[in-house]
């Protein structure tokens, strides 16, 4: 604590587990899905709401998803002034320095790949206001046909891979910026202030503006 002022530090895991399940709607009995005869005598199945943009799907699913979240917290020694004597943030600030989270998914009722990719994502905000830091990362889990590119139904690893093959990454790093007024631009009057001038006030006593009649004036001349 003397050195780095480190007071405390919290650990937070939250696992979610969630059921989702989509029912066949290539089924006849929803009626989505229909067939027609084209030109070679053949029956072709199409989907009624194809370019809907809801448009159901085909094929049961029964997916259980699991995601697990860390959060990394620490107090560290600070004096704000600016908070009462007895409020406890006076000597101390809890920030959220790290944030970790995975997400999957598993099919039950798919014929193959029952796994989905592996959703990697951290962030922190150690550094901020000034920089916030986030990256993501989206692994697999299944091997791919090395002429195609197209996943197959074969764990990585016993393709002779690793237990995950890195799909895409990537890193973030943002920031903010806020620009403040110059002494010269706080000190210049405004339209309000010229009019409140001692100056301005006496000449509009001094020599008052006072309307004029044209037709009153134009009738005298004449």
């Amino acid at each position: 604590e003397k050195i780095i002022g480190l007071k405390a530090l919290r650990h937070t895991f939250v696992p979610n587990v969630s059921y989702t399940y989509t029912p066949d709607f290539s089924d006849p009995s929803f009626g989505y899905y229909q067939f027609y005869t084209d030109a070679s005598g053949e029956e072709v199945r199409y989907n009624r709401f194809e370019n809907a943009l809801y448009r159901p799907s085909a094929g049961e699913s029964q997916t259980v998803g699991l995601s697990l979240s860390n959060i990394f917290e620490a107090k560290v020694k600070s004096l704000d002034t600016t908070k009462a004597i007895d409020d406890p943030s006076r000597e101390a600030k809890t920030f959220q320095f790290l944030n970790l989270s995975a997400s999957t998914s598993y099919n039950f009722a798919a014929d193959s790949l029952h796994l989905s990719p592996l959703s990697l994502s951290a962030s922190t905000t150690t550094l901020a206001p000034y920089f916030t830091l986030s990256g993501s990362a989206t692994y697999d889990f299944y091997s791919y046909d090395k002429e195609t590119g197209q996943k197959i139904n074969k764990f990585y690893r016993d393709d002779g891979g690793g237990i995950l093959r890195l799909l895409r990454a990537n890193f973030n790093i943002s920031s903010s910026l806020k620009g403040e007024p110059t002494d010269e631009r706080r000190q210049m009057p405004t339209p309000e202030d010229s009019l409140n001038q001692p100056g301005v006030q006496n000449m509009e006593t001094e020599n008052p503006i006072v309307p004029t009649d044209f037709n009153r004036e134009f009738a005298e001349d004449t």
